[in-house]
């Protein structure tokens, strides 16, 4: 009994309580924009922008000296090398209006704010070409390939880093108000000034070498892709970096990630290395950050974000003076971010605790000596939210120098978000609406001709329907917003990590809808079908051009994304698809069709060539829906005229008559 009571005391005072409380939480929507070149052709889950840059992909957080600032870090944008060339690693002033318990009062009313602004920004330029990379502004098609499109002619006139150039992931400003980035394709240490400008040369790690590694030295790698500087400490003083890597290096024991020291002053790594092991459900770390000279906080987690999965987001506290050469810090378990209490419920889901089960949380700020602010990296799946949380207990916060920031060379962000979002509002973009419109007038023409004609107008009438609402939807871009609502179902529904199998299904079901449409359609306009083939091939033509764009929402690579140019494949086969429909305005089988003036029953008979030929009624001159064939019976909806199809007796066969 004695043990035990020992033990149950022990456990109360000594094992964490988990017991941090949700104060403040905001979202920013995943399509806020900012100024800056075109983004997205590479990215198939994103509409290309023009002058604009999706502000999304943080992955760094530092205070900025104004209440509910924050200088936020974006990574390389759309998460790979091969898709990210035309987005601009930035550093973002937001500010953060949260939804939040002033009083942080069980009994207190929250406020309603939740509004992020991304205020001002700088771009990281390498002007003074100190890097030794090869960057996209040296080349005049991105990836230095001719079947892509021109680089933007700013990005290469003021030589800005793109996403395939590097893929910063941590952000810390020195005693001299100097900025450093760590990143992850070298991984390299990046040294700017407050206005983005590039001060030395990449600093390489020692020893270690990622796939993503851009020089052109032929080294062997021994880090993971994406395994490089995820997190990077500074500490109060503000002369040394703790630059962490997010994966292990070849042979050292699994799961163990090391974090190294580097001196400011002599701008060098020193000798001291120290591990960190990582525990059996994490996958990775978000962030690394000083509390003090020898405390630090490590923020642990795996992508899962369903409660099937096991998600696990976990923020450890370390003592780096109690380290043991070569052996993990010890740690202990400060919050578990899937079990925050939220008393107020400040993000509405109507509970009063909160999982921050978020597959990317890439940031972690430590405010003040009760409270930490938390952010995902959305990875342009979804929005950003920024929760703030109260700790049970104080952290033995040191003072640290802050050198405040200089902020007049960065750029006024202008034109936020577009709540209501222009899907492609480029030059080809804009032209594409109006080929559509164009096309649209000339079937809507084509359908009033057959209608005077008193010939059945309904092909022609639902073509035209056909291209305004593509035209629309050109930018109306209706299909994000329906990728966004069956995203957050899927959250929503606990069925998001398995959300591969079901787009798979969408794309095969739609690849098998439209040839039966086709087929329907066939037969019960198969007038049409005999009269407008070249129409009909390009209604073919569009509907195909429709599920390629299908595919590209749900990350299934064709080779319609590669590109002429500027102009993509899939792009020309919109416009061919467009042009053929106009051409079958034109272009059409007026075949003559001899009548004959037997009476057959009271019937009267048409006489044809061949089956299928194009008939008209012999009273009034409307066209029927059905093929002809002989022997067939119509009845005409319009003077309700009955007659016989027969084929000529010249032209049937002897077994025939």
């Amino acid at each position: 009994m004695k043990n035990f009571l020992t033990t149950l005391l022990l456990w109360f005072f000594i094992c964490p309580s988990n017991a941090a409380t949700l104060v403040g939480w905001a979202q920013m929507p995943m399509r806020t924009v900012a100024e800056g070149p075109a983004t997205g052709h590479f990215a198939h889950s994103a509409n290309a922008t023009n002058s604009m840059q999706l502000v999304q992909g943080f992955s760094g957080v530092l205070k900025a000296s104004a209440d509910d600032h924050f200088y936020f870090l974006t990574d390389n944008g759309f998460g790979k090398k091969s898709d990210s060339a035309d987005f601009l690693p930035r550093i973002y002033d937001v500010q953060i209006d949260f939804i939040q318990n002033t009083q942080q009062k069980t009994q207190a009313t929250p406020n309603q704010n939740n509004q992020v602004t991304p205020h001002h920004f700088i771009n990281i330029n390498d002007r003074n070409n100190k890097l030794t990379l090869d960057l996209q502004a040296n080349h005049a098609h991105y990836y230095n390939d001719p079947i892509n499109p021109l680089v933007n002619k700013r990005i290469r006139e003021n030589r800005w880093l793109t996403g395939a150039d590097i893929d910063p992931e941590s952000l810390r400003i020195d005693k001299n108000g100097q900025i450093w980035i760590g990143d992850e394709f070298g991984p390299f240490l990046i040294k700017i000034n407050q206005s983005g400008q590039i001060l030395r040369a990449e600093i390489s790690l020692p020893g270690v070498v990622s796939p993503d590694f851009p020089r052109s030295e032929k080294l062997i790698p021994n880090l993971a892709s994406t395994g490089g500087f995820e997190g990077m400490a500074i500490n109060p003083a503000g002369d040394m970096l703790y630059p962490m890597l997010e994966g292990t290096v070849d042979n050292d024991p699994e799961k163990t990630l090391r974090i190294y020291q580097f001196d400011i002053n002599d701008e060098r790594y020193t000798d001291q290395i120290y591990h960190y092991k990582l525990e059996e459900q994490a996958t990775s770390i978000g962030d690394f950050t000083a509390i003090n000279d020898h405390e630090f906080l490590v923020l642990e987690r795996n992508s899962a974000v369903n409660l099937s999965d096991k998600p696990f987001k976990k923020i450890y506290l370390v003592d780096f003076n109690k380290a043991i050469d070569k052996q993990p810090l010890e740690k202990r378990e400060l919050v578990d971010l899937m079990q925050l209490k939220d008393p107020q419920d400040l993000n509405k889901d109507g509970k009063t605790d909160y999982a921050f089960a978020y597959s990317h949380i890439e940031n972690l700020l430590i405010i003040d000596k009760d409270t930490l602010l938390v952010a995902n990296d959305n990875n342009y799946i979804g929005n950003t939210c920024f929760i703030k949380i109260k700790l049970e207990n104080e952290l033995n916060l040191a003072k640290f120098i802050e050198p405040k920031i200089d902020a007049k060379d960065w750029v006024e962000i202008k034109s936020r978000q577009f709540n209501f979002n222009f899907g492609d509002h480029s030059f080809f973009g804009w032209t594409t609406v109006l080929v559509y419109l164009l096309a649209a007038m000339r079937t809507g023409y084509k359908a009033k001709l057959t209608f005077t004609n008193k010939e059945n107008c309904y092909f022609w009438l639902g073509v035209t329907f056909l291209l305004v609402l593509l035209g629309l939807n050109k930018q109306l871009d209706l299909q994000t917003d329906f990728t966004e609502l069956l995203r957050t179902s899927a959250r929503a529904h606990g069925w998001y990590e398995a959300r591969r199998g079901y787009q798979i299904l969408f794309i095969s079901t739609m690849a098998l809808a439209i040839p039966l449409l086709l087929i329907y359609l066939r037969l019960f306009l198969s007038h049409s079908w005999q009269r407008y083939k070249l129409a009909w091939l390009g209604i073919a033509g569009l509907l195909f051009y429709i599920v390629v764009r299908a595919a590209s929402f749900h990350h299934v690579d064709l080779i319609f994304y590669r590109s002429i140019g500027s102009l993509r494949y899939y792009q020309g086969l919109e416009m061919l698809a467009i042009g053929v429909i106009v051409a079958g305005t034109y272009f059409e089988n007026t075949r003559a069709i001899t009548f004959k003036s037997s009476q057959e029953g009271g019937n009267k008979i048409v006489t044809i060539q061949a089956e299928g030929e194009l008939i008209n009624c012999p009273s009034c001159g409307k066209k029927p829906l059905s093929e002809s064939r002989h022997g067939r019976l119509f009845k005409c909806k319009q003077c309700k005229q009955v007659y016989v199809t027969s084929l000529d007796q010249s032209v049937l066969m002897p077994s025939d008559t």
